[in-house]
C-alpha cells in the first residue's frame, strides 16, 4: 500500500465515525494522527483513484492495458456488475417495481442507464433468524450507505473528505453496478456535495442531499436510474442527519427545523407541512416508520430542566403526543423499530457514557431501558463508556452487533430481536469478514446483513432453521 492510498483509507475512517466535512483541518488533522493501529470497530448509527501517466516504451503500455483489461473483468463480469459472490447460481431477472406514487419532485434530470445487476428482489425474510452465512462480495465497493427500497438497495460509496463519492444500485444487496457520476450531484469538483439519508417511499426511493452552497437537495426515482431533483420541504437538521427521514409504502416523513413540525408526504412529490402538539421550543430530531404509521422524537433538551417529548401518528398528517419518563436533560438523537417494538436513544452530551436507550411497545409511551442493550458499555480503553455494540433496526426486526465489554478484540457478535426485549445470539459460518483494520459499516438487508468495511464487503445470508 503505498502513502497516498492509506491516507486515503485514514481519511474515511474520519468520516465514518464523524461529520468530518464540517470539522476544521486542524481538527481533521489532529484526530486523522491519532487512528493509527487502532482495531476494527463498530460504530452505533444515529449517517480515488489515481491514474498512470506515460510509459517508456508501446511494449510496455499495451502490457498495462492488457493486465487492466482482464483484472477488470474478473472483477466486474459480464453483466458490468461487481460484488457478485464468488460462487453463486444464476439469478433471474425481475421486472422493475411499478409505479404507484402520484408524480415525483419537479425537474427531471437525464441520465444514462447503466448495466443494472441481473438479480431478482429478494422477499423480506419474516421468519425467526438464527444464523448468518457469510460470502465474500469479490470486487465489491467499500459503503458507507445502503438505502433500502422497493426495488432494492440505491448506495453510497467513499466520503468526501478521500475525494469523490459514487452511487450505487442493486437488486438483492450482492451484485452492485455503479451509476453515473453526476448521480445526486456527487461530480462536483469543490467535493462539498453529499447525501444526508434516504428512504423508500411509495414504490420509490427519496434520498436527500446537501450541495455544495449547504442547499437541502430530495431526489425521486421509481427505478433507481432515472432521478427528479427537488428541494427538501423545510429545513434539515444537520446533526440528526440519518435520523431526518424515513419512509414506506404509505409515504414519507422528514424533521422539519422550524420548531415542532414534521414534512409529510403520501405521493411522494407534494409536501404538507404538519405541526405537532406540545411546546414551541421542541425540535424533531428523529422519525421512524413503525407498522403502517410514524414516530418521532424530541432533540430540544439538552438544557438543564427540560423534558424530551415524542409523537406518533397512524398516517403522517394527524399526531398525537406520546407520554415520556421523566428525564430532564435528556436529548433523543435516533430511534430503531421491529414488527412489535421500538428502541430509541438519548444523550445528555457529548461525554462517553451519558447515552440512554430506551424502549416503547407502540410509540404511544416511552421508558428508559438500559437493559435493551445486549452489549453494555465498554469499560475501559479508548471510548469508556460507549455502548460496546450497535442497534439497527428496519421495521421487520432489530439487529445488535459489537463485542460485549471489554472484547473488542474478539470477533463480533449479531444478536436480532423482533421486539428488541427477547435477543437471539445469530450462529456465523461460511466465509467471515477478516482483514479489517479500520471501522466496518453494518447494513440490515431483506434476507440477511451486509458487512463493509476496507478489507471489502460480504453478505451474509440470514439462517432461519
Amino acid at each position: 500500500m503505498d502513502d497516498s492510498e492509506l491516507e486515503a483509507r485514514l481519511r474515511r475512517r474520519l468520516h465514518e465515525r464523524f461529520d468530518g466535512h464540517r470539522a476544521p483541518s486542524e481538527l481533521r488533522a489532529s484526530v486523522t494522527a491519532g487512528m493509527a493501529a487502532q482495531p476494527p470497530a463498530t460504530r452505533r448509527r444515529v449517517a480515488f483513484h489515481f491514474l498512470f501517466a506515460g510509459s517508456r516504451q508501446l511494449l510496455a503500455a499495451t502490457a498495462v492495458v492488457v493486465v487492466v483489461v482482464i483484472v477488470g473483468l474478473a472483477l466486474t463480469g459480464r453483466d458490468g456488475s461487481v460484488g457478485v459472490p464468488v460462487v453463486s447460481p444464476s439469478p433471474s431477472v425481475s421486472p422493475l417495481p411499478t409505479a404507484t406514487a402520484g408524480g415525483s419532485p419537479s425537474t427531471p434530470v437525464a441520465s444514462a442507464t447503466p448495466d443494472v445487476p441481473q438479480a431478482s428482489v429478494p422477499p423480506i425474510s419474516t421468519a425467526a433468524w438464527s444464523g448468518l452465512a457469510f460470502q465474500h462480495l469479490q470486487g465489491a465497493p467499500e459503503l458507507s450507505t445502503v438505502v433500502p427500497w422497493a426495488g432494492g438497495y440505491i448506495a453510497i460509496s467513499g466520503s468526501n473528505s478521500a475525494g469523490q463519492l459514487g452511487a450505487w444500485l442493486s437488486r438483492d444487496g450482492r451484485a452492485w453496478t455503479e451509476l453515473p457520476a453526476t448521480t445526486f450531484g456527487l461530480d462536483d469538483p469543490t467535493h462539498n456535495t453529499f447525501v444526508i439519508g434516504g428512504t423508500a417511499c411509495g414504490s420509490g426511493v427519496l434520498i436527500a442531499g446537501e450541495d455544495a452552497s449547504g442547499t437541502g437537495i430530495l431526489w425521486f426515482s421509481q427505478d433507481g436510474y432515472a432521478w427528479r431533483k427537488g428541494a427538501i420541504p423545510g429545513a434539515v437538521i444537520a446533526r440528526v442527519r440519518e435520523s431526518m427521514i424515513a419512509g414506506s409504502r404509505a409515504g414519507a416523513v422528514v424533521a422539519n427545523e422550524d420548531g415542532p413540525v414534521v414534512d409529510m408526504t403520501s405521493d411522494c412529490s407534494s409536501w404538507l407541512s404538519v405541526p405537532l402538539p406540545g411546546p414551541l421550543a421542541a425540535q424533531v430530531s428523529a422519525v421512524g416508520v413503525f407498522g403502517t404509521g410514524f414516530v418521532a422524537l424530541d432533540a430540544s433538551s439538552p438544557a438543564p430542566g427540560s423534558q424530551p417529548g415524542a409523537w406518533w401518528s397512524n398516517d403522517g398528517e394527524n399526531w398525537s403526543a406520546a407520554t415520556v419518563q421523566q428525564a430532564k436533560g435528556n436529548d433523543f438523537q435516533a430511534v430503531w423499530t421491529g414488527t412489535s417494538g421500538l428502541l430509541a436513544m438519548s444523550t445528555t452530551g457529548d461525554t462517553p457514557g451519558l447515552e440512554t436507550l430506551w424502549s416503547s411497545k407502540d410509540g404511544h409511551a416511552w421508558v428508559k431501558d438500559d437493559a435493551a442493550d445486549p452489549f453494555g458499555a465498554r469499560l475501559s480503553g479508548e471510548g469508556v463508556g460507549d455502548p460496546a455494540g450497535s442497534i439497527l433496526g428496519d421495521g421487520t426486526r432489530f439487529l445488535a452487533y459489537g463485542s460485549p465489554g471489554d472484547a473488542a478484540d474478539k470477533p463480533i457478535e449479531y444478536l436480532a430481536s423482533p421486539d428488541g426485549v427477547h435477543w437471539t445470539r445469530l450462529a456465523p459460518r461460511g466465509d467471515l469478514p477478516t482483514g479489517l483494520s479500520g471501522a466496518l459499516e453494518v447494513f440490515q438487508m431483506r434476507d440477511g446483513v451486509l458487512i463493509s468495511g476496507d478489507a471489502g464487503s460480504w453478505f451474509a445470508t440470514a439462517v432461519t432453521n
